[in-house]
């Protein structure tokens, strides 16, 4: 068995698949490089980030099997988890063999896993889009800092693209050190060098905007309606420290 290593990013672990994918020898093992341990019998080839690779395999995917397909590949990649790289190499095999039909076969279990870790990075993303909030600093950028456990700065930035085309804002992934800024002209990575700090200065009227929501906010909920339970469900917990409407320190109150 030949072993591949590849960075962990997007470009990185999808250049990985197609290389791999592609394959005709023997059977092939994607490791982040980050994570492999030099073993005595094992001499693995490194994959370097071909981003015109991984584009080429999901457009491939997109106009010879289904859209749904190249999505849901590009959503597992995008997971970060760390047994997705090989279950992605048997997914993009088996829908080259089949097609789109492939893709029911829930039963193999690498098309079920990249089924199930593509539908919770869609549905992480989804929140997202309801549920990142964004800060007037003192330069008038909006920052909107979010720490999703995958990585979909990417897409998300590209929805808040068509919702706030008037605006300059920068969507920071702080777990990461990622971010993507629209200067109402296009979109565009920003430099490790270049982010804001996580508590950079906001504009003189951002803290009355926050306290006027926060008011709004505790003033709309039905206290006899509460349901932390339900609450956390809709809202995980984890999204909290960035959400305006949460006081710091304090319960969210929302129905």
């Amino acid at each position: 068995m030949s072993t591949f290593l590849y960075t962990k990013t997007v470009d990185g672990l999808l250049t990985a698949v197609a290389e791999a994918a592609d394959s005709t020898g023997d059977a092939v093992a994607l490791r982040a490089a980050d994570d492999w341990q030099p073993t005595l019998f094992v001499s693995p080839t490194e994959i370097m980030p071909e981003p015109h690779r991984a584009l080429g395999l999901l457009d491939e995917l997109w106009t010879r099997v289904s859209k749904r397909v190249a999505r849901r590949v590009l959503y597992a990649a995008m997971s970060e988890e760390e047994d997705i790289g090989n279950a992605l190499v048997a997914y993009v095999q088996q829908v080259r063999r089949l097609g789109a039909q492939a893709d029911d076969f829930l039963a193999d279990p690498s098309i079920k896993r990249v089924h199930d870790v593509a539908r919770a990075v869609g549905s992480e993303l989804h929140r997202l889009k309801g549920l990142a909030r964004f800060r007037r600093l003192s330069d008038e950028t909006l920052w909107a800092p979010i720490r999703p456990k995958a990585n979909v700065v990417a897409p998300l930035a590209m929805h808040f693209r068509g919702r706030m085309p008037s605006e300059t804002w920068l969507i920071h992934d702080v777990r990461r050190r990622l971010a993507v800024r629209w200067d109402r002209n296009e979109l565009a990575w920003v430099d490790a060098q270049d982010l804001p700090p996580e508590k950079p200065e906001l504009a003189e009227e951002e803290a009355a905007y926050q306290t006027l929501w926060q008011t709004y906010f505790r003033n709309i909920a039905v206290t006899e309606r509460r349901n932390p339970r339900l609450q956390r469900q809709c809202m995980p917990a984890r999204y909290w420290k960035y959400l305006v409407e949460v006081p710091r320190g304090g319960q969210h109150e929302g129905r």
